[in-house]
Formats: C-alpha cells, structure tokens, sequence
C-alpha cells in the first residue's frame, strides 16, 4: 500500500490529469510511468556525466545531439526532464503544439488524441 508522501505525490498528479480531462484510469497510469521513465533516464544521464568528469574521461550525453521528431530537428537538451520540469505551462504547451500537428483521423500515420483529433510529430 503507498502511504505517505509518495500518496500525496500520486493524488496530486492524479487531480491534475483528472482536471485536465484526462480521467481514464490506464491513460493516467500511462502518463505517469511515462513521466517517472523520462525522470529516471535524466537522472541516469546527470550521473553518469559527473561520475565521468569526476574520473577525467569523455561522455556524451544521450541527450547531446540534436534529435528528428518528424520533419523538424529538436535539440536534445530541450528534452531532459530537468530542462522541461522548469517551462511555465504556456512553454511546456508551445514546445508540444509547435511539434505535433492535428490531421484528420483518416491520416494513415496519424494517432488520436481523447477528442478523436488525429495528430502526429
């Protein structure tokens, strides 16, 4: 049973899912592991690079180059969940609308979003 401050964490990314309309329990549950995934890989990335600095040998981050999202090329650095976490919404919002673009849910490549909007990067 999760009790504690780990609860508390839980409920409060599940209000803020819920609150913006994400209210199937699988989606939440998704999004949630999508994010601790994305948490953990940083965190990997952050110490293998100070352990690296500490030992006097070369690193490259995974997140150093830039990455193809489609047609548009990302930097990676913009992808770090220690980089992200810090966007006001309205960024965090801008850097997500600016790479997806809505297509009609015929598009063979697209995905659908909880609206049946199709979409894709």
């Amino acid at each position: 049973m999760v009790t504690g401050e780990l609860r508390s964490k839980i409920d409060s990314l599940w209000e803020i899912f819920w609150t913006g309309g994400l209210t199937n329990p699988l989606d939440v549950i998704e999004q949630m592991t999508y994010l601790m995934f994305i948490h953990d890989l940083d965190d990997s990335d952050n110490l293998r690079a100070k352990e690296a600095a500490m030992l006097g040998l070369p690193y490259e981050s995974i997140f150093a180059k830039e990455v193809q999202i489609g047609d548009r090329t990302v930097d990676g650095s913009q992808l770090k969940w220690s980089v992200f976490h810090d966007f006001p919404a309205a960024k965090m919002y801008s850097q997500i609308h600016g790479r997806c673009h809505l297509q009609g849910a015929d598009t063979p490549d697209a995905g659908q979003d909880r609206h049946g909007h199709g979409w894709h990067l």
